[in-house]
């Protein structure tokens, strides 16, 4: 896939165990770098990234409600 991308992001390799929790630290990179994409994002296009957040909060608040 990167092969294929304009820009490529990369976190650094940690050594961890091959069970699930023990990728916690990569996940928290990767999620790190997803968070910071969508505030740039959000911080370029403010009133449309809060109008979809509001939405979203909406859609949510039906299935907290059950």
């Amino acid at each position: 896939m990167a092969d294929l991308s304009d820009i490529t992001l990369h976190t650094s390799a940690a050594r961890e165990a091959t069970f699930r929790s023990g990728a916690t630290s990569s996940r928290i990179a990767q999620l790190h770098i997803i968070d910071m994409l969508f505030m740039c994002l959000a911080s370029v296009q403010y009133e449309q990234a809060v109008d979809y957040i509001d939405q979203t909060r909406e859609a949510i608040s039906y299935i907290r409600d059950d």
